[in-house]
């Protein structure tokens, strides 16, 4: 933490040689990040080297940012940092390249969903077998039971499908718990 602090300081007096220290620091937490970001097939959307420059750059950032006084290590402030630069990066790429490579229609990427899933047809086309499957599901409950599942899709609380059903907040929990553990056997057969 000493350290990161004297090349701060070094950095904000204009020594370029600083920075090179701090990033050598901070090599193995920017590649932690940036394989974190891998998709399944261990593919990346995004050149490693062109994340390692955006990363160096959000380094040079947070070490210009960072305020010693708030009682955060400066890793731990860098990581953010980094993580959300490139978190941004590939988004900003997935809405500009990305989107032309596969129909909206198919394969949409603009509607808020994790990385992960949205932005990896393996995990899209599991996510659409996994609500094909849900749908089948659904026919075959009894009516109180879409019901709840319907409301608690809506985002509604637990009280709020209680008084629309007239049931207790506790009898629509149980019920969710029983169907959530119903569905997963569901899925196993």
């Amino acid at each position: 933490m000493d350290e990161d602090l004297k090349l701060i300081n070094r950095i904000r007096e204009g020594d370029d040689g600083a920075f090179s220290l701090l990033l050598k620091r901070h090599h193995r937490m920017i590649y932690k990040i940036i394989y974190s970001f891998s998709l399944e097939n261990g593919d990346y959307a995004v050149d490693k080297d062109d994340l390692y420059q955006e990363a160096s750059l959000a380094l040079y950032q947070a070490a210009g940012t960072y305020e010693e006084d708030r009682k955060v290590l400066f890793s731990s402030y860098a990581f953010m940092v980094i993580r959300n630069r490139l978190l941004n990066t590939l988004r900003a790429y997935y809405r500009t390249y990305e989107k032309e490579r596969y129909s909206i229609d198919v394969y949409e990427r603009n509607d808020g969903r994790s990385l992960y899933v949205s932005d990896n047809p393996i995990a899209y086309h599991r996510e659409q077998e996994l609500k094909e499957n849900y749908a089948c599901f659904m026919r075959k409950l009894p009516e109180r039971d879409r019901k709840i599942l319907l409301l608690k899709g809506e985002d509604l609380s637990y009280k709020e499908i209680a008084r629309q059903l007239k049931l207790s907040e506790k009898q629509i929990d149980n019920r969710l718990r029983a169907l959530k553990k119903k569905f997963r056997t569901y899925l196993g057969e």
